[in-house]
């Protein structure tokens, strides 16, 4: 369920509306389907480094073996019964670790009584403790594992960080459509008030004699023209209205449309965001590259020979008392057992392995190629936003004065077609003016706010800017 906040209730100030839908989308579920990321990235890391934690295994077997044998007593039917369990601790860097114990009831009902001096009787029981240790010295796979753990922890944080930043931008660019609609329609409905007001001074002044039928026609003409700019407007306004109401559980109303408003923000106020260390995309694409990289040399290592150590020591009890047998395991004896050996291997089939080499040299050289390309990219982009920047500024400004201008000049052809010295045409056109270069006023501030939010976007500082904008 979609979480609301009490800003529902609240009516919109003039210069916090767009901070109140900002704190609306920082609760959504659609920004905390995201975050979400955050905890399984981290579950990730934790899963991979526990990885060898220890393993504790049970074991019971049951043997009724008569077996030929070369010695004698070995080829006897012999029944037994053994349990038993191991404690293993692998790790990445420093081998296994395995701790067992082991007890076996032995049946020897069935053996000539020569083959036994000690026992007499038809039960014997063992109990065998064994430590044993493995490392490898050669392959070191399990070190590079290590390795690519955390860098793919890495590369998870960076790319969980530009999600966060790619989707506050995809809001911030969602809310800035619905407000240049929303300013548009207001535009409209201001020129649609204009225009019924020419119809009604024409239609005054066709009454008195002083205008032709024709002005009247042209002028109720305009008027029906701006109804229909209004309404080809209103879908499109009420679908981008919909995706913000969509993303922050909230609803618009008139009032709250009417307190939407635009003002000029000056390039100084932003300086933040021209301050770049390094492209977040451009770090995620080197972080991935460095995981190729591992992953070759992890391939490297499984293909090429290894040289493992193993060492164990054994201690064992022979009892026909299963309590003896279980005690005296443990107590300083000459019985016992010490084993050290080397283990040289080397691989002989090499088709997957050569297959794989050749995919990840591969995918080596697309990612250099990507990470170069996208780096140069990003630059020229950064590039022409910070040009583009400097000549909207500019332009704003310009647009204003044409506003000033034009809305002048519409008083003064007012008065002059009051007094029958400029034509309907005329007035027509210096209105046409007017809304023009109030339209263009409101696109270019569109454009400039996306030039600031993407570059702002690119640089890393999306949020910061999104905590700072006011309407």
């Amino acid at each position: 369920m979609r979480k609301l906040f009490i800003l529902l209730f609240v009516p919109f100030s003039a210069q916090a509306v767009f901070q109140s839908l900002y704190q609306g989308y920082k609760g959504s579920d659609r920004l905390r389907e995201i975050q979400v990321n955050k905890q399984i990235i981290q579950t990730d890391f934790d899963i991979g480094k526990n990885r060898f934690d220890w393993a504790l295994e049970f074991s019971a077997a049951h043997s009724d073996s008569f077996l030929q044998s070369l010695i004698s007593f070995q080829s006897q039917q012999t029944i037994n019964q053994n349990y038993g369990f191991s404690l293993t601790k692998s790790s990445y860097h420093f081998g296994t670790l395995t701790l067992s114990h082991l007890q076996t009831d032995y049946d020897i009902s069935n053996w000539a009584s020569s083959s036994l001096y000690n026992f007499s009787g038809d039960k014997v029981y063992e109990t065998k403790n064994s430590l044993g240790y493995r490392y490898e010295f050669l392959d070191k796979s399990l070190e590079i594992d290590w390795d690519i753990l955390h860098k793919q922890n890495q590369a998870d944080r960076k790319q969980y960080q530009l999600d966060i930043q790619k989707d506050s931008y995809d809001f911030f660019i969602a809310y800035k459509d619905a407000k240049l609609s929303i300013l548009l329609d207001r535009l409209y409905r201001d020129n649609l008030k204009r225009a019924q007001e020419r119809v009604d001074m024409v239609a005054q002044r066709f009454q008195d004699g002083l205008s032709r039928k024709l002005e009247l026609e042209q002028a109720k003409f305009a008027l029906l023209s701006q109804k229909e700019l209004i309404l080809k407007n209103k879908n499109e306004l009420r679908q981008k209205v919909l995706i913000i109401e969509n993303i922050i559980g909230m609803n618009f109303s008139q009032s709250d449309y009417d307190k939407v408003n635009w003002t000029f923000k000056p390039l100084k106020d932003y300086k933040f965001i021209y301050e770049n260390d390094e492209f977040l995309e451009i770090a995620n694409l080197e972080l991935y590259n460095q995981l190729t990289e591992l992953k070759l040399d992890k391939t490297y290592e499984q293909t090429s020979s290894s040289l493992a150590l193993n060492l164990s020591y054994t201690k064992n009890s022979v009892e026909q008392e299963k309590s003896e047998a279980f005690s005296d395991s443990f107590s300083p004896g000459i019985h016992d057992e010490k084993k050290i050996s080397l283990i040289y291997t080397i691989p002989l089939g090499s088709g997957q392995s050569t297959a794989q080499k050749k995919k990840l040299l591969l995918q080596r050289s697309k990612n250099l190629l990507s990470l170069t390309n996208r780096k140069s990219e990003l630059e020229v982009q950064v590039k022409i936003l910070n040009e583009n920047l400097l000549r909207l500024e500019d332009g704003i400004g310009l647009t204003q004065e044409k506003i000033d201008v034009a809305l002048s000049s519409v008083i003064e052809h007012k008065k002059l077609y009051a007094r029958g010295q400029v034509s309907f045409e005329e007035l027509l056109r210096s209105e046409e003016s007017l809304i023009n270069a109030k339209i263009n006023k409101i696109n270019m501030l569109a454009l400039y706010e996306t030039s600031l939010s993407t570059l702002a976007y690119l640089n890393g500082h999306i949020i910061n800017f999104l905590n700072i904008y006011t309407d």
